[in-house]
């Protein structure tokens, strides 16, 4: 009916005008409280995205970008109302996709499911891809590729692929390559033990358990450290693997309960704390399944999430560490 096309095109207006008067400013708010939402768990972040659907809040594709990653490495549930919401927004936002949001975009599909909803927004994700105009860089490309992978039964997956292989000038199949070893070139030290600052070593993974396999707790080994700091040289060296200009460590709760054990030790001693490694070669990490492991996220390596009830983040600075915190400030 004329009246009904009247008023869609009233709504498309109003929309625009809706967008129109949102700051910059306010894109950033929305996109700390999803962060902050996230670190409380999923439950808070489900309810914090149902609230933006209800508020009707406009939304940039950084927006749409963030709660796509933080409900999937919280694994949380995103309402249907909610995917329709994310899917309008996307249709209007005018900005184009940059290399990295559309790589945070498209490694967070790994937490959607098949529906309907689902559906609408790969097909709304699909023009934003083609028109970005950044080259991904590897590690992009691997996690968008995990994201893909995750969605390989979807009907339109494969043109989310060809829209990304355009780009990338990469053939893109669904199996994740197995041979991607680290890059050694030009590295500065000899294979063997070696002594570095704790904060000079790199997680090469996002995300570890809270315990060791021998059930040993990674906070209890901090603590440990902290009462005396010694002990640290009778604990396994971690071993580590230089990638891109940078030492990686092949072993993340160990290098957590050390980076935990560093923030008290370093304020204590006015040094960081310094423990013996040994560097690996390529082929060595490749043997320790670096191929299937490496993936660094969106902190690359500067911090890692510990998984489980007392979880939380260990980092470089008290600031982006909560696991343990009250360890290290009762210590400290």
């Amino acid at each position: 009916m004329p009246w009904d096309r009247g008023k869609s095109r009233w709504r498309s207006r109003s929309r625009s005008r809706n967008r129109r008067n949102v700051s910059t400013a306010d894109f950033i708010r929305i996109n700390k409280h999803i962060c902050e939402s996230a670190k409380r768990g999923r439950r808070n972040l489900e309810e914090a995205l149902y609230a933006i659907m209800r508020r009707k809040e406009t939304l940039n594709l950084i927006n749409v970008s963030t709660i796509l990653l933080s409900s999937a490495k919280v694994r949380a549930q995103i309402k249907l109302v909610v995917l329709n919401h994310l899917t309008l927004q996307v249709s209007l936002a005018p900005e184009v996709m940059g290399a990295q949001g559309l790589r945070t975009a498209l490694y967070g599909l790994r937490g959607l499911s098949d529906s309907a909803e689902v559906r609408a927004l790969l097909a709304a994700l699909t023009p934003k891809v083609q028109q970005c105009k950044e080259r991904l860089d590897d590690q992009q490309l691997r996690f968008a590729k995990l994201g893909l992978r995750s969605l390989q039964d979807h009907s339109l997956a494969g043109q989310l692929q060809a829209a990304l292989a355009q780009i990338t000038n990469h053939d893109l199949p669904v199996p994740l390559p197995t041979s991607m070893g680290p890059q050694t070139d030009n590295c500065p030290f000899r294979l063997g033990s070696h002594v570095f600052d704790v904060h000079h070593i790199w997680f090469s993974q996002e995300t570890c358990s809270h315990h060791f396999r021998h059930g040993t707790i990674v906070l209890e080994t901090a603590a440990a450290i902290i009462k005396d700091p010694p002990l640290r040289d009778k604990i396994p060296q971690i071993q580590v693997v230089w990638h891109k200009g940078k030492l990686f460590s092949l072993d993340n709760r160990r290098l957590a309960a050390f980076r935990i054990a560093d923030l008290a030790v370093k304020h204590r001693q006015l040094l960081p704390l310094r423990i013996t490694v040994r560097l690996v070669s390529g082929d060595g990490a490749m043997e320790r399944r670096w191929s299937q492991k490496f993936m660094t996220g969106l902190w690359a390596g500067k911090i890692i999430r510990i998984t489980g009830r007392c979880g939380g983040t260990a980092g470089t600075t008290l600031a982006s560490t909560t696991y343990g915190r009250e360890l290290v400030e009762s210590a400290r």
